[in-house]
C-alpha cells in the first residue's frame, strides 16, 4: 500500500503516460485525415476522366447514331488510358438519352480507405458522373469573340436576331455575356454563351440560351490579310458624289465616301480600305459581286447610312474567299462598325470584325436576301428595330464558307 500510494504522488513520467494513451487517438486522427485528402483528390481525378470520356463519346454520337455499344467502347479508350492511375480498379457505365442526344459516363473506382471506413463504411466506392451533348445543327453563323465583355451580344428593345438554321455564341464570361433588352428576339439553332445570359421583360429567345459553353475558337484567326499598297500621309478621300461609275480594286488611300444619288459597282477582287472610313450615305448605291473589303489602318470604319442601297457578294476564290468584309487584327481595338441601311438585304459572305464592333440599326430586314451571312465580330450590338437575318444555305452559292464554321459542339451539361 505504502508503495502504491508512493506511485499515485510521482509525478515523473506522466507526460510520456499521457503521450503513450493518447498515441492510437493522434494516430487515427492524422490517418483519417490522410485518407480524405486522398479522397479529395481522387474524387476531382476521377470528375475529370469522367467529363473527358461523355464529351468524347458525345462528339460521337451524331455519326454512331447512338450505339451503346459504340460509345461505351468511345468512352472506355478514355478511361482504359487512365485507369493505371487509379490502379487498374475502374468500372464503367454509357447510357445514352436518344431525345436530346446526351451522353451519361459513370465511372465507379474500388478504393478502401485505411482509417475513414471507420467513420463512414459508406465513403467508397469513388464515383462521378457526366452528361454531355452535342448540340446544335453543326453550322455557326455568328460569333462575339471578346472573352471578358458586358453585353458582347446585345440585342435591345425591339431588335430582332434570326439565325436560321445556325447557331450564336457569345464567347464572354461576363455574367451578362448575352443581354436581350425588352422584346428583343433571338430564334437560332442554339444560342450559347460562355458566361450569363440578363433577360429584360418581354423577351422572345428560342431555343433557351445555354450558359458556360465552351467558348468558340476564332475559326478566322490563321486567315492571312491581303496584301496593301503604301499610302502617302494625309491622302484624300475618295468622294464619289451624284455619279454612276465603276471601281477597281486595288488600294484606296484615305477610304471611300459614295454620297448623294451614285450609283456605284464594285469590279470583282479586294478592295484595301486603308487610313480612312467606307462611307455609303444619302441615297447612294452600291453593288459588288466577288468582292471583298480590307479595312486597314487609321480610322478604317465602315459606315452604311439608312437610305442607301447595299447589294455585295463576297469573293469565291483570292486572299478574301469567303470574306465580305475583313478587319486588320493590327486595328485600333474597339472600332464601330455601323450598317443602318434600310436597303441591305444582301451580304453574302462572313463579315470578320476581331477587334471591332458591328452595330446594326436598319428599320428594315437586313441580309435576309443573302444564301447565307456570317458574323464575326469583337462584339455585336443590334439596336432599337433592326431585323438581322442569318441565313445558312451552303449549299445554293459558290462562295465558300470558312472553315470552324461548320461542324457541331459538345457541351458539358452536368
Amino acid at each position: 500500500m505504502k508503495f502504491l500510494e508512493a506511485f499515485g504522488r510521482c509525478a515523473k513520467g506522466t507526460i510520456a503516460l499521457s503521450m503513450a494513451l493518447s498515441a492510437p487517438a493522434l494516430l487515427a486522427v492524422s490517418g483519417i485525415a490522410v485518407d480524405y485528402g486522398f479522397l479529395i483528390q481522387k474524387r476531382t481525378a476521377l470528375q475529370g476522366l469522367s467529363d473527358a470520356a461523355s464529351i468524347a463519346a458525345a462528339a460521337e454520337y451524331p455519326t454512331i447514331q447512338g450505339n451503346v455499344t459504340a460509345l461505351k467502347a468511345i468512352a472506355k479508350s478514355f478511361v482504359d488510358a487512365k485507369a493505371d492511375d487509379f490502379g487498374g480498379n475502374l468500372s464503367v457505365e454509357v447510357t445514352s438519352d436518344e431525345a436530346s442526344g446526351s451522353v451519361t459516363v459513370s465511372l465507379t473506382h474500388a478504393w478502401t480507405p485505411f482509417f475513414a471506413h471507420f467513420l463512414d463504411t459508406g465513403i467508397t466506392p469513388v464515383s462521378a458522373v457526366s452528361t454531355a451533348r452535342s448540340i446544335g445543327s453543326g453550322k455557326i453563323c455568328m460569333i462575339a469573340l471578346r472573352p471578358k465583355a458586358n453585353k458582347a451580344l446585345h440585342v435591345l428593345q425591339n431588335a430582332t436576331l434570326i439565325a436560321d438554321g445556325c447557331a450564336v455564341y457569345s464567347n464572354s464570361k461576363h455574367k451578362h455575356s448575352i443581354w436581350i433588352d425588352d422584346n428583343g428576339s433571338v430564334t437560332a439553332d442554339l444560342v450559347c454563351a460562355a458566361g450569363g445570359v440578363k433577360y429584360k421583360k418581354a423577351t422572345s429567345v428560342t431555343p433557351n440560351a445555354t450558359e458556360d459553353c465552351p467558348p468558340v475558337p476564332d475559326p478566322l484567326a490563321a486567315r492571312s490579310a491581303p496584301p496593301s499598297d503604301n499610302c502617302p500621309k494625309n491622302a484624300p478621300q475618295l468622294v464619289v458624289s451624284n455619279e454612276t461609275r465603276q471601281l477597281p480594286p486595288g488600294t484606296y488611300c484615305g477610304g471611300i465616301r459614295i454620297e448623294g444619288s451614285s450609283q456605284v459597282t464594285f469590279q470583282p477582287g479586294v478592295f484595301v480600305i486603308k487610313d480612312g472610313p467606307f462611307e455609303v450615305v444619302d441615297s447612294a448605291s452600291i453593288k459588288g459581286k466577288n468582292t471583298g473589303f480590307f479595312l486597314t489602318g487609321t480610322n478604317a470604319t465602315l459606315r452604311f447610312e439608312g437610305n442607301t442601297s447595299i447589294d455585295l457578294v463576297a469573293p469565291k476564290d483570292g486572299p478574301l474567299a469567303g470574306l465580305l468584309l475583313f478587319e486588320d487584327r493590327n486595328a485600333k481595338a474597339g472600332n464601330v462598325h455601323v450598317i443602318n441601311s434600310d436597303d441591305a438585304r444582301v451580304l453574302l459572305g462572313t463579315i470578320y470584325l476581331p477587334l471591332g464592333t458591328l452595330r446594326v440599326a436598319a428599320n428594315s430586314p437586313v441580309a435576309d436576301k443573302s444564301a447565307y451571312t456570317a458574323i464575326i465580330a469583337d462584339m455585336l450590338d443590334l439596336d432599337q428595330g433592326p431585323d438581322l437575318v442569318l441565313h445558312s444555305d451552303y449549299g445554293s452559292t459558290d462562295v465558300p464558307v470558312p472553315e470552324g464554321l461548320i461542324g457541331g459542339r459538345v457541351v458539358l451539361t452536368n
